[in-house]
Formats: structure tokens, sequence, C-alpha cells
């Protein structure tokens, strides 16, 4: 048989009009019970050095030992997804939830040992500072601790490509007409513009001005705008009073393309022609 049922005083009987609305019951002192009523957004526990209640957020975080998220600079509202996915939130709270980050003056210092460092307060702080070599200063050399951008690289000589063409041999003059030679452009050179022509001979003419067309011929049009010359008694067209030009509406070259030399003007007595093409990336 089961134990005998054993009956309550009503001393010992809770009331149930202790329970209020929204609560819970709890004793502080023992033997007597109290509703403790629970407000929104809030638990029932005991916060260090206190007695049992309903606890704040704030408080709940102490107790589980939860980092404030406003020492790390980030909140919920961080969060930027109209409907985020849980991966979604995870991603955007870890990007706020980085630390805190030194300043530059802290960097240079050295006096923080917990913080974080961001790029740009290290760059501020002069530990990275990346300086950019001109193409002046690629062409010379120069500069052993600045880093090279690849527009300076293609506007130094080292972005230039040049074709050097011997049109005869140096004991050898070379009439008018068109076509003296054609050259055809490698697909080293594809999508790049010519970019510069001059012209050169081994023995200087003594009364008329060489003078040079460059032509592509797969496109059926000329390149310059100003044609090469060399002036009389001068080896090149460096020293040109009216220097070459090229047309920029026909500069660009593509693999395959033919390109013909053609001479204009023949110098009295001059011999050697060579004409040099320089192609560089748009």
């Amino acid at each position: 048989m089961g134990s005998a049922l054993q009956k309550i005083s009503s001393a010992d009987a809770i009331s149930k009009s202790i329970a209020t609305a929204q609560s819970v019951i709890g004793a502080v002192t023992s033997g007597t019970p109290v509703a403790i009523t629970v407000a929104e957004s809030q638990m029932v526990g005991r916060a260090s050095g206190g007695d049992v209640g309903a606890l704040t957020q704030a408080q709940i975080r102490t107790l589980i030992a939860v980092v404030s998220d406003t020492a790390y600079g980030a909140s919920w509202s961080s969060v930027t997804d109209v409907a985020p996915s849980k991966k979604a939130v995870h991603t955007q709270m870890e990007l706020k939830l980085t630390g805190s980050y030194s300043s530059s003056a802290e960097i240079t210092a050295g006096t923080e040992a917990a913080k974080a460092i961001a790029p740009d307060q290290l760059k501020a702080a002069g530990i990275i500072a990346p300086s950019f070599a001109s193409s002046a200063q690629i062409n010379a050399g120069s500069e052993a601790a600045k880093q090279i951008a690849p527009d300076q690289l293609k506007a130094s000589n080292y972005g230039k490509r040049i074709m050097e063409i011997k049109l005869v041999d140096d004991a050898t003059s070379l009439s008018t007409g068109d076509g003296k030679i054609i050259v055809c452009i490698p697909l080293e050179l594809n999508g790049m513009n010519l970019t510069q022509a001059e012209a050169m001979v081994s023995t200087v003419s003594s009364l008329n001005n060489p003078t040079y067309q460059i032509r592509n011929v797969t496109d059926s049009v000329d390149m310059l705008t100003n044609r090469i010359t060399i002036d009389a008694t001068e080896y090149t067209s460096y020293t040109a009073a009216t220097r070459s030009s090229v047309n920029t509406t026909y500069d660009d070259v593509a693999t395959g393309d033919r390109i013909a030399i053609d001479k204009d003007v023949q110098g009295t007595g001059e011999k050697g022609d060579t004409i040099i093409l320089t192609f560089s990336l748009p």
C-alpha cells in the first residue's frame, strides 16, 4: 500500500493571491514567499551580491560573461540585411566586433598591448606609407625604396616596345617610293599604339630633307600627321626643325597588321636609311 496523504496546514500553503500577473514565486528570506514581477526582456536570477529577482539585460550579460557590444563599437543595428540569413548576420556582426583600434599616436608610442591596428592608422603613423616612383624615376632607376605602379611602368621606357628597321645598307642610297619595306606586327605588340616615329641616315644629305611616311597597309591609313624628316646635313630626325607626329586616330596596331615604310623625299647623297618606331600601351 502507498503512503498516506499528508494534510498541509493553511500556514504552509501559498495563497494564489500572491501570484500577480507576469510574476514568479520566490523567496529572499527563508519561509517568506513573494511574487517577483518579471518585466519584458528580463529573466529571473541572482546577480553577484544581490537577491533573487528580475535581471536586466546588462546584468544578464555580466552574469554569463558576455562582453558589451558597445565595447567593440557594434550593435545589432549594424546588420543591414532586411531579412538577414544566419550567415549574413554573422558576417556583418563579425565586421563590427573586431575590437578596439589603436590611434596612429598610440601605434607610434607602442603603448597599447590589447588594441588592434588598422591599416589606415598604421599608414598615418608612418609605419606603412607606400610611395610610388614616377616614370622618370623608373627610367633613372634612382629610387630604391619606392614601389612601381603599372601606369607609371607603362609610361616609362620599360613600357615601350621599339622596332628599328634598316631599309638599306650603309653604302646604298634609297630612292623614293611606297612600301620600300613592309613589316608585320607581332603578337606581343597587339593592342599597342604607335607613339613615336624617327629616322636616321648613315651619310647625311647635302641638300634635300629625306622624308618618310608610316602606313598601315592592313587598315589602308597613313599613321603620321607630320611625316618624318631629316634636315640636310643632319643624321637623325631627332634634330629636325619640324618634328614628326602620330595621327592618334590611326595609331593603333593589331597582331598581323602590315606596316609599310614609304619614302617621299630623297636627300642629296644620303645613304643608309633607318626607321625607328616606338609602341606603347594606350
